[in-house]
């Protein structure tokens, strides 16, 4: 039997370590490789409605990258589902050179720690986020074609959340604000090749759902990223022909400082980790996109290790101005 301040301990490492919302069992809800191909470089000003279908399993990591085992036995399997819906509106407004944008996510997390460890409170909403951006188009980079956008997202925590005194502390909302703002480039290197880079901040409130303590996750910066190319002879026309890119793509992430508690530094508390996987990138001539990925975890220290697998649709509704411009 594992002792009391032992399970205390635990106890607070997972919430520290394992505040689950769309799908991030670590750090706070973000775009963990969900994003890839193309991101800083939308079609045009517009409105877009994305869907992602993504199902995440791994086994929680200590500090040096090795199983956690409460029990001496069994590590702490934990399994997740993500529907994200995400809206995004590109005006025709220019703001520094570049098209005001309005972004919405909101997700809907299925989660489950396997058998012996019942750590889950609450499935359901997860926490939404909202925020402005500028978007750049057709821009120069060295001479490159270069798209690029600033996003200032904020993460508002009114998921399912049931801490359940210690015992829950997986679930789909985190109870805590965060402010997350990213930064997305896409160099064309040329029409078939490109490469993309998503850079995120993530700057955490305090978590205060346990009794005279105040619980402060690490400031975060992860990135995504991929390099893709055109296959076969097709190249995306309007009504016409579609194309399809393979690529590799994947994520990696770093935290900044330490966690808190009552504002005293935890010791080695900060996460790391890595992924790489393909994908698959399908537009048709009817400019509907489908994209799959799988993300292998091959590095991750102070939360799961393990593959996520992610389905991305996408329908783009161009502004009249666009469609105009397109005639």
């Amino acid at each position: 039997m594992t002792s009391k301040p032992i399970l205390t301990f635990l106890s607070l490492c997972l919430v520290l370590g394992l505040q689950a919302n769309a799908q991030n069992l670590a750090q706070p809800p973000g775009n963990f490789g969900l994003t890839t191909v193309l991101d800083g470089s939308p079609p045009g000003p517009g409105i877009f409605f994305m869907e992602y279908l993504s199902h995440y399993s791994g086994s929680l990591r200590d500090p040096d990258g090795n199983e956690v085992k409460p029990n001496t036995t069994d590590a702490i399997d934990i399994s997740s589902t993500l529907l994200l819906n995400q809206f995004v509106w590109i005006s025709n407004k220019q703001i520094l050179g570049g098209n005001f944008l309005a972004n919405v996510v909101v997700p809907i997390v299925i989660i489950d720690s396997k058998s012996p460890y019942d750590l889950v409170g609450k499935n359901g909403l997860g926490d939404i986020t909202i925020g402005p951006g500028i978007q750049w188009f057709n821009k120069k980079l060295f001479g490159i074609p270069y798209f690029h956008r600033v996003e200032l997202d904020f993460i508002i925590p009114i998921g399912s959340h049931d801490f359940g005194g210690g015992a829950t502390p997986i679930n789909a909302g985190s109870k805590f604000f965060t402010f997350q703002p990213y930064y997305s480039q896409t160099l064309m290197f040329s029409p078939a090749l490109s490469v993309s880079l998503r850079h995120h901040l993530s700057f955490n409130g305090k978590y205060t759902e346990v009794p005279n303590l105040d619980l402060r996750v690490g400031n975060f910066y992860h990135l995504n990223y991929s390099v893709d190319h055109i296959i076969g002879k097709g190249r995306f026309q309007p009504g016409t022909s579609g194309e399809t890119r393979l690529g590799v793509q994947g994520y990696f992430g770093t935290q900044l400082n330490d966690d808190t508690a009552n504002d005293v530094d935890i010791p080695d508390s900060k996460e790391s980790v890595f992924a790489i996987g393909p994908q698959i990138h399908h537009l048709t001539k009817k400019g509907l996109m489908l994209e799959f990925k799988v993300a292998f975890e091959t590095v991750a220290k102070n939360r799961p290790k393990g593959i996520r697998s992610t389905f991305r649709i996408l329908k783009y509704l161009p502004s009249k101005q666009q469609q105009q411009a397109a005639q």
